[in-house]
């Protein structure tokens, strides 16, 4: 029960600074860049993630498209 809390805790902290580091991003650089950057990041994370499953090596067509 308290690892919920814990976890619940983490998430809203998260979703709180968001709006304020994207503010910051957005200031520095280009937004066509900081969305390239934000889609590598997010396909390196699915690649990881999708490798360390229990089938790693099975592609359905839904994953495809």
């Amino acid at each position: 029960m308290q690892k919920n809390y814990l976890y619940a805790a983490i998430t809203v902290v998260l979703w709180a600074t968001l709006a304020t580091a994207v503010k910051l991003v957005l200031k520095d650089i280009p937004s066509f860049e900081a969305l390239a950057v934000s889609s590598a990041f997010a396909f390196v994370f699915l690649l990881i993630l999708k490798g360390t499953s229990k089938n790693s090596l099975l592609f359905r067509g839904a994953d495809i498209l």
